[in-house]
């Protein structure tokens, strides 16, 4: 965690705000690469289970379809 020494609310804010001042340019490059992994890999997937291929979940969420309908059941 970045801000965890901060130890009062007040303390907090000024640390984020330094870290943004200190790290502009990161941020942006890392929103932006967010931003294009979303646009071009997210966004045109039409199932549960392709969205479990993207984001590589395969592999512990064997059968998506079934997972995910299990989940619903169990829902209040």
């Amino acid at each position: 965690m970045f801000f965890k020494k901060a130890s009062s609310d007040g303390e907090w804010s000024v640390s984020v705000a330094e870290f943004v001042r200190h790290n502009d340019q990161i941020l942006v490059e890392a929103s932006s690469k967010m931003l294009s992994m979303y646009q071009e890999e997210l966004l045109p997937l039409a199932s549960f289970a392709e969205f479990c291929d993207v984001v590589g979940l395969l592999h512990e969420i064997e059968n998506p379809d079934e997972f995910l309908t299990e989940v619903l059941l169990n829902l209040p």
